[in-house]
């Protein structure tokens, strides 16, 4: 099943994705899960004790019926993931000192957004998304010895649009004077093509960024080492102390 619903997330489009499906239920919540509404676009940090996690709303601007442009650039700290409980014993008020300055004055860092009923995207967000999103779960490529490659429909629509052009052409070798008019039929239905597919902002990204590979790169934290693995006497030497260590001595 897992094969099916990857097929159905990739073809997924803009039109498609609800991006505010619980608005109908707020009247049904208590006053205290919906106070304070202003602050839930506030770019800040959210603050648990040692933990801190920046909160990025210029990202997902249509989830509050904000037009989405292009997000600022995230600054990643490991430092602030490096921190486990086991750092030590730290006055963490002082430490985090730049961070609750920023959450006490989070009315001052709240994302302007332009609101409407209907919220889309720039062109230049859509240049952005595609080279720095992960556009698909499954295997773009469509290699078959890749693992899956279905892509449903849309796939077999592609197919008869570029037979149409495979004959189109074929016919406009041999009327010289149609050749012309071919390319502008051909210009507007392609863009008509990918507006039905739901990639209607493929034909606004430029050449030399549409064949770039994705800039995804997620951030891996590395593991804490584990100290009690790398001792020596965990490493193929003889152990140290223990009961049977005492009864030979």
């Amino acid at each position: 099943m897992i094969r099916a619903y990857r097929d159905q997330l990739d073809r997924v489009n803009q039109q498609m994705f609800v991006f505010q499906p619980y608005n109908e239920l707020f009247p049904q919540l208590p006053d205290y899960c919906t106070v304070d509404q202003v602050i839930w676009t506030a770019r800040v940090p959210l603050i648990y004790f040692y933990i801190i996690e920046y909160y990025y709303p210029d990202r997902f601007c249509r989830q509050f019926s904000g037009f989405q442009d292009v997000p600022f650039e995230v600054v990643y700290s490991e430092e602030l993931h490096a921190f486990d409980g086991r750092s030590g014993n730290f006055d963490w008020a002082n430490k985090h000192a730049q961070h609750l300055y920023c959450w006490r004055q989070r009315a001052g860092f709240i994302h302007p957004m332009q609101v409407m009923n209907n919220p889309i995207t720039s062109d230049a967000y859509r240049v952005w998304y595609h080279t720095h999103g992960k556009l698909f779960i499954g295997n773009p490529e469509h290699r078959q010895d890749q693992g899956y490659v279905q892509c449903g429909a849309l796939l077999n629509e592609a197919m008869h649009y570029i037979r149409e052009m495979h004959i189109s052409t074929r016919e406009a070798r041999e009327d010289g004077a149609r050749a012309l008019d071919l390319v502008r039929e051909l210009h507007i239905s392609s863009r008509e093509h990918l507006e039905n597919a739901g990639y209607a902002y493929y034909a606004d990204v430029p050449p030399h960024l549409f064949n770039d590979a994705p800039v995804y790169e997620p951030r891996v934290q590395h593991r804490r080492p584990d100290l009690r693995r790398h001792r020596e006497n965990m490493r193929g030497q003889p152990r140290r102390g223990g009961r049977r260590m005492r009864a030979v001595n």
